[in-house]
């Protein structure tokens, strides 16, 4: 579309090459209220499971998932992968005396619904000993055993807003690169406890 001329918009991302309009939500800020969300929990112990850092969004939420942690002096621990890989990634790290991590936050809802059955399969029950969010609000979250806590991301805003964008790039051609980032939301359901023994 740049060789060419022609109008472009990128959807859902926060970052981009230059020229090019976009517009996305603030996944920085997304995770690092999910993470809050877990901290004011009373979890002190939080794992961020999935994710492929050749996506912009997953070193994104990472950051977001690790400046949450360093303000409250907490150390982060990141296992990459797809939800199922990353699960079992965590288990083994925790094999023997090193106990589970109280929560995690999965780094979105997809690899959280591939994820959840094999912590469930180890014996995990959710959330009584694992509290467990997600990212992104889709139908995943709500397939999950038991609902998800999750991001939402304005999907629907994010399509409209891109839409009007590039209608305004095809009526004012001499229109200047747009940035639009939207604001997350997190959801409440029931997949994260306060942690006993707060």
């Amino acid at each position: 579309a740049r060789e060419e001329d022609l109008p472009c918009v990128l959807l859902a991302r926060q970052h981009g090459p230059g020229g090019i309009s976009m517009v996305g939500m603030d996944n920085v800020a997304g995770a690092q209220t999910a993470t809050a969300h877990l901290l004011e929990a009373g979890h002190r112990s939080i794992a961020l499971l999935g994710g492929d850092e050749h996506y912009d969004y997953t070193e994104l939420r990472i950051e977001g998932y690790r400046k949450a942690m360093s303000a409250q002096g907490y150390s982060p621990e990141i296992h990459l992968g797809t939800g199922d890989q990353a699960a079992r990634s965590l288990l083994a790290a925790h094999r023997g005396e090193t106990p589970l991590p109280s929560a995690v936050f999965f780094i979105n809802d997809e690899h959280a619904l591939k994820g959840l059955p094999i912590l469930i399969e180890y014996g995990i029950r959710i959330p009584q000993d694992m509290s467990v969010i997600g990212f992104d609000d889709s139908d995943n979250a709500l397939q999950c055993i038991p609902p998800l806590t999750t991001i939402r991301v304005p999907r629907f805003l994010i399509g409209k807003l891109a839409g009007r964008t590039i209608l305004d790039h095809i009526r004012y051609p001499e229109l200047d690169v747009i940035s639009i980032l939207l604001q997350t939301e997190l959801i409440s359901r029931q997949s994260v406890l306060p942690r006993k023994g707060r």
